[in-house]
């Protein structure tokens, strides 16, 4: 399962600080219902006592979310991220590493999350079987992902600019979870763990300012290989020009979510 974006320039600059992974979150501020990820994940680690890891841990939400609602785990809640940089942002303890080779000790973890990270991998199996492998007996992993039809409004957009300014279709440069979707996650997991149930998430984020929606899209500039970057400019513009047309013209950007959890046990 190749990712489009190659793992060193997606930790070295697209999640190489927290700024872009802010600019992605807080495009959910507009999002309706609200879906609060971090709770459902602590509602879920409610009665797990011992050691919890957050892999792929990104600026530390689910981290900071759980240490508040449960103060006497902090010190063995640890979030682990290939991305040093992005580590900085997150109370300690925290390790760098790669989930495909995670440093931690066979069935030292009582329950692991990965978050919205398993597609960024080249071999989603074998982080999985590196959960399986830390997790104690009858310890959980809590995995979250997107639907292939997540934010598909914005993939468009996406797809129409880049056409515009360099003359292919088919970018998929906003479709990170392709390569691990909700639709084929329960088969994926259930290779090495009982997945225990399965939870989806439907909203819609509705945007009537463009600025939320530009932003969103100037975090993913990073991506651009060295030959696009000549055209951020020229790319940025022609997105903010699609952006105020749809806006003016329906009163909104309609932006349909689709995502899930998923509660897997060893």
């Amino acid at each position: 399962m190749e990712n489009y974006v190659d793992r060193k320039r997606l930790s070295e600059s697209a999640y190489g600080d927290a700024k872009y992974l802010r600019a992605r979150q807080s495009l959910y501020q507009y999002q309706q219902p609200y879906i609060d990820l971090p709770e459902i994940a602590v509602e879920e680690l409610e009665k797990v006592e011992g050691v919890v890891v957050d892999v792929g841990c990104g600026n530390g939400a689910y981290l900071q979310r759980l240490r508040q609602v449960r103060p006497g785990v902090r010190r063995t809640t640890i979030g682990l991220d290939a991305s040093l940089a992005m580590l900085r942002s997150v109370a300690a303890p925290v390790v760098v590493g790669d989930a495909m080779r995670l440093p931690l000790r066979d069935a030292s973890a009582n329950a692991l999350l990965a978050m919205h990270m398993l597609y960024h991998l080249p071999d989603i199996p074998a982080a999985i079987r590196q959960f399986h492998r830390v997790l104690r007996p009858g310890g959980i992993l809590i995995v979250s992902t997107n639907s292939r039809r997540d934010k598909a409004e914005l993939g468009n957009l996406w797809q129409a600019a880049y056409g515009k300014v360099f003359g292919r279709a088919g970018d998929e440069r906003l479709s990170f979870s392709r390569g691990f979707t909700l639709e084929d996650a329960p088969a994926v997991l259930g290779k090495d763990f009982t997945v225990v149930r399965s939870r989806s998430l439907t909203a819609a984020i509705r945007v009537t300012q463009p600025d939320p929606v530009l932003n969103y899209f100037r975090s993913y500039m990073p991506s651009l290989t060295p030959e696009e970057s000549f055209q951020e400019d020229l790319l940025l513009a022609t997105l903010r020009a699609m952006v105020v047309e749809r806006i003016e013209s329906r009163g909104e950007i309609r932006i349909g979510t689709r995502s899930g959890v998923l509660v897997c046990r060893k």
